[in-house]
């Protein structure tokens, strides 16, 4: 065999790689692309000074404060984001009251803020019209699909498809009702899961659906459970070990 017959033959089985799990987050990077960036640091780099933690007088944090002054979307008008800011800190303050007797005054870390962010722009798009939460979710798949230039960091061409491989199957109705948060170890995951619920409350209730009136914690053993029990009183947040 010559060697260019050996090249053009290598060249023929070589097998695409997939994508990497963090670049088929479909759903974040549909998040990012309503304020118009592609990656998470790039929203997040003008938030991480430590002067921008903390509330003003008013209730408002600082971070909602700078990111007025950097982002006017349209998918995100002004007064909806305040919105969103003032359920946040109210949340906050809900969970860290008595806390905050015991020790330093707990204010959001600029990624738990942006989590929460996050969050409640999804419920309230879930709970106002699924629907049209479900086509913008699944125009982004297609988009996806098609266009390796959404990939950030694949080292696609634009305009390049997606492997079949990496392909995003399009969402369903019943797919909107899971969440996932993917975040470091030690970056506040507790606290946050406890807004969250707060977050899920509000807005059932804002929209009057079907009340969910009890929250299962699963956890790997008993010590944990007991350990999460003592940070839902905490938050103020009334629980109890489940037993059958």
């Amino acid at each position: 065999m010559s060697p260019s017959r050996g090249r053009a033959g290598r060249r023929r089985t070589a097998t695409v790689q997939p994508l990497r799990f963090e670049q088929r987050l479909v759903l974040n990077q549909w998040l990012l692309g309503l304020f118009g960036v592609r990656m998470f640091d790039q929203l997040a780099a003008n938030l991480k000074a430590p002067e921008y933690e903390g509330f003003d007088e008013n209730n408002v944090s600082r971070f909602h404060q700078n990111m007025r002054l950097l982002f006017e979307r349209p998918e995100l008008p002004q007064d909806v984001l305040l919105a969103y800011d003032a359920n946040i800190v109210r949340h906050w303050r809900h969970i860290t009251e008595r806390r905050n007797h015991a020790g330093p005054y707990l204010y959001p870390k600029y990624f738990q803020y942006l989590a929460l962010l996050f969050t409640e722009i999804y419920l309230d798009r879930y709970f106002r019209d699924p629907e049209a939460l479900l086509g913008h979710l699944n125009e982004h798949v297609e988009a996806f699909n098609q266009d390796g230039g959404l990939l950030l960091a694949s080292g696609a061409a634009p305009g390049n498809a997606v492997p079949a491989v990496s392909r995003v199957q399009p969402f369903v109705q019943q797919d909107l009702n899971k969440l996932a948060f993917w975040m470091a170890t030690g970056s506040g995951k507790t606290l946050l899961m406890h807004i969250n619920i707060l977050q899920y409350q509000h807005y059932r209730d804002l929209h009057g659906a079907r009340a969910i009136d009890r929250v299962i914690l699963l956890t790997p053993n008993e010590g944990l459970s007991n350990q999460h029990l003592d940070e839902f009183r905490l938050s103020g947040i009334e629980a109890e070990l489940f037993s059958k």
